[in-house]
């Protein structure tokens, strides 16, 4: 049968699948050959031609194009069938289509048990004669495949053969004919331009994603339990690509992720593919190969045995192996303790408020040693204060370190990130770090002048605590202070930065940040808590001497001397307690070998008992116990004017003007109420100090118990005069509404600044009403006043006294104005 200058145009039969099916030309046994002679297969909706167990032979010019069908849109060779090609044949496959494999091209591999013969075969005269070859030519262009092989699949062409005549055997192998032979170009399909069924599988570069079949072993270093991937591909002929199945095997002490071993390639292009190896060994190996089809025999399958080397490093710091399977897993010490470990990320999540570390102090530096060196992972359920990033913290973790300042507040690091960066300097007035220089050393003049410009407003206007005005504000602004985190978070308005700095103030604070020096921390800070009491006190002991001695002196001051050194006795006591409090505040740090280690709570860089700490230690226990019979006189100082007539009491006579400054606004039977305030703020310092975890609702709850106890005696009135009652009563009622307020505002979502603002503010009018009112009580005005309507009387008029004390009553108050 011969075609010759024949068109195949625009079929529309049904296209074939796995050599099953019509073709726009079928050709089924036709052994003696069918001649196709400058023909022209094109635009048909199926394969171009199909033959089944026939021969077809191809001469001149034969055009096949844009064609499509199932398998193989231009040409389909099924069950032994064979395209001879004659000289000067010029083949063109451009454009055609398979929905599945073989764009141009698709032979169908069977299950030979012997070596197969090409698909193409060559014509008696060029085996005769090989120099004929190069007239031949099939080009395959633009051709595209669904699935795989877009120009050719199957066909066997890397080791099908072609058989000589008589005596003359080809001197070529049929691969090479076949290179000589085809020309294949814009294939656009990646490396799967020319494929069969899957024979092998190999590496590929992870960075290009281009196969790499010379790579027999991959080596990679993980942790137990670690995902790592690899890339690889499955590939048939001449290595090409084409999907598959791909199974691993590792050894029998070593074990793999779920669904890992069996795992399916649906593309032709470049795969990941993850692994977990779970091992208690320091290596092993995994096998990978691609998994047989069943329709495969010997002949056409032989894969490689691809190898990859896994080398299993120690568990980073945080992790620890677990044994049942032997993977990374958070070590012991984070276990249960809001701490995830995520060893594929090599990160741990930490919740807040916990903090967890890796290191060791040292003992000769504030900062943590190499981190190198160190063996210990450190753990504490409460980062203190605002030293930390209140969200929760992703911390990476490598071989040997851990990124533990990823906790810190920004420029802060360290254990329980106590210190500041290098570079950085504590600043006065906030917990912060921030970049400062030396000159800001002039702040000492500031001071300075501070500290006399607020004995000088004392005794100018006799603002003092002998008038009762200020004693609920200080204890107001005291309670309110210790607690600023919580009443005044960050980020919080200017109104509220505003009354911050009035609140810190009455405290004897800054509350601005500012710098002090370059280098100053937590140690040296807290020194100078005490600096600033001690100087005040100075000044106004000083004023007590020179008014002794010199009369201009004494007549500028008055008798308010004692009072004023009394209210800044009272002023700073709280500020005297929290430097107190913050030089003994310890925490224990917890050790992966079960060991604990106090350090200081306000820098963990620094043991407890550091010598450095040891004078600060000391200044701290004797102003401690200096406060303890200032508190205990004020508080039994009913007792002891009593009991003056005894020997051992009569040290009272000596300091009844200083006694009496704080019990005279009193009612007879409260002349406690001053030391009983400040036992009350021990008390709640201490809650503050001891609630370790810093749970707001805990001091806040506290504070709200605290005013519901100093309420009940305020309301029946414990001052002699009613309007200091009122007064009084007003802070005690705002702090209580402050505290159970921002308690709701915390956990129900609330404005919490809108409450701290509106009753701060409350209570900084209330304090410029106090101003005013002993402004103008000590003006020329109101002593005028006073003079024209004869009332003399002192404004601390005793209204109610108990007859039972009048005879233990001193006259020093009474007579105070006159």
């Amino acid at each position: 049968v011969t075609f010759n200058s024949c068109v195949f145009s625009k079929s529309y039969l049904n296209s074939i699948k796995n050599c099953s099916g019509s073709s726009t030309v079928y050709l089924s046994n036709l052994r003696s050959g069918v001649y196709f002679t400058d023909c022209t297969f094109e635009d048909n909706a199926c394969t171009a031609l199909l033959a089944v167990q026939s021969i077809f032979i191809l001469h001149g010019n034969i055009t096949i194009q844009r064609n499509s069908g199932s398998d193989g849109g231009g040409l389909v060779f099924c069950d032994q069938s064979y395209m001879y090609l004659t000289p000067y044949t010029d083949v063109t496959f451009h454009s055609n289509n398979a929905n599945h494999s073989g764009g141009a091209i698709y032979s169908e591999e069977e299950c030979l048990q012997s070596i197969p013969l090409c698909f193409f075969q060559l014509d008696e005269s060029i085996i005769i004669n090989d120099t004929l070859l190069s007239t031949v030519h099939i080009r395959l262009v633009n051709n595209t495949a669904g699935y795989a092989g877009s120009a050719l699949y199957g066909g066997s062409v890397d080791f099908c053969y072609i058989p000589g005549v008589g005596p003359h055997l080809f001197p070529l192998p049929a691969i090479d004919v076949f290179n000589n032979i085809f020309e294949i170009e814009h294939q656009d399909s990646d490396f799967s331009f020319i494929s069969s069924n899957p024979s092998d599988m190999c590496f590929c570069d992870s960075k290009t994603m281009v196969p790499n079949c010379n790579i027999t072993t991959h080596d990679v270093s993980i942790f137990p339990g670690e995902m790592f991937n690899i890339s690889v591909v499955v590939v048939g002929q001449m290595n090409g690509t084409v999907p598959g199945t791909i199974t691993a095997k590792a050894s029998t002490a070593a074990s793999l992720g779920d669904l890992q071993n069996v795992q399916a390639i649906s593309s032709t292009k470049c795969s990941v593919l993850n692994y977990t190896l779970s091992s208690n060994s320091s290596s092993e190996t995994i096998s990978l190969q691609i998994q047989r089809p069943d329709y495969t025999s010997d002949i056409y399958f032989h894969p490689t045995q691809r190898l990859i080397s896994v080398s299993l490093k120690e568990c980073p710091p945080g992790f620890k192996k677990d044994h049942n399977p032997s993977y990374c897993d958070c070590a012991p010490l984070y276990k249960n303790k809001k701490i995830k470990c995520y060893i594929n990320e090599q990160r741990i999540h930490r919740s807040s408020p916990v903090w967890i570390g890796y290191g060791a102090l040292d003992v000769n530096t504030n900062h943590q040693t190499n981190r190198l060196q160190v063996e210990k992972l450190m753990f504490h359920d409460h980062c203190p204060f605002d030293f930390c990033v209140q969200d929760a913290v992703n911390i990476t973790v490598s071989n040997l370190t851990m990124d533990i300042d990823s906790q810190c507040s920004p420029s802060r690091t360290g254990v329980l990130c106590g210190a500041c960066m290098d570079g950085f300097s504590l600043a006065l007035g906030t917990s912060s770090c921030i970049r400062c220089s030396n000159y800001w050393m002039f702040l000492l003049v500031f001071f300075a002048v501070a500290g006399v410009a607020l004995v000088f407003l004392l005794v100018t206007c006799n603002l003092t605590v002998a008038h009762g005005t200020i004693n609920g504000l200080v204890f107001y602004a005291n309670i309110v202070q210790i607690n600023r985190a919580i009443f005044f978070p960050p980020n919080f308005p200017f109104l509220n930065h505003f009354l911050h700095v009035f609140i810190s103030w009455i405290n004897l604070d800054l509350g601005i940040q500012t710098c002090f020096y370059n280098g100053l921390d937590s140690h040296i800070k807290t020194w100078l808590q005490f600096a600033f009491p001690l100087y005040i006190w100075v000044i106004a002991a000083l004023i007590i001497y020179l008014s002794e001695k010199y009369t201009a002196v004494a007549s500028l001051v008055g008798k308010n001397a004692v009072k004023v050194l009394a209210t800044l006795f009272l002023l700073s006591y709280a500020k005297l307690l929290r430097a107190v409090m913050t030089t003994i505040s310890l925490t224990f740090l917890s050790f992966s070998d079960n060991s604990k280690q106090a350090v200081w709570l306000h820098d963990a860089n620094i043991p407890y008992f550091h010598a450095k700490r040891i004078p600060l230690l000391i200044v701290a226990f004797l102003f401690g116990l200096c406060t303890l019979p200032y508190v205990l006189s004020i508080l039994f100082v009913q007792f002891l004017q009593r009991n003056t007539h005894l020997r051992i009491f009569s040290w009272a006579l000596k300091l009844k003007p200083f006694l009496d400054a704080y019990a005279g606004p009193y009612k007879d039977k409260y002349r406690f109420w001053t030391g009983w305030l400040l036992v009350l703020r021990f008390c709640l310092f201490a809650v503050f100090e001891l609630n370790v975890l810093g749970a707001p609702d805990v001091n806040l709850l506290t504070i709200a118990l605290a005013c519901m106890c100093i309420l009940p005696p305020l309301y029946s009135g414990v001052y002699r005069s009613w309007p200091l009652n009122v007064l009084e009563l007003s802070f005690i009622l705002n702090l209580g509404v402050l505290s159970l307020a921002t308690m709701y505002c915390l956990n129900n979502g609330g404005n919490q600044n809108a409450v701290a603002s509106t009753l701060t503010t409350i209570a900084f009018v209330t304090f410029l009403g106090i101003i005013v009112w002993h402004a103008y009580k000590e003006s020329t005005l109101f002593k005028c006043i006073r003079k024209k309507t004869g009332n003399n009387e002192p404004i601390n008029e005793v209204v109610e006294t108990d007859k039972e004390d009048m005879e233990y009553r001193e006259p020093l108050l009474a007579h105070q104005d006159t």
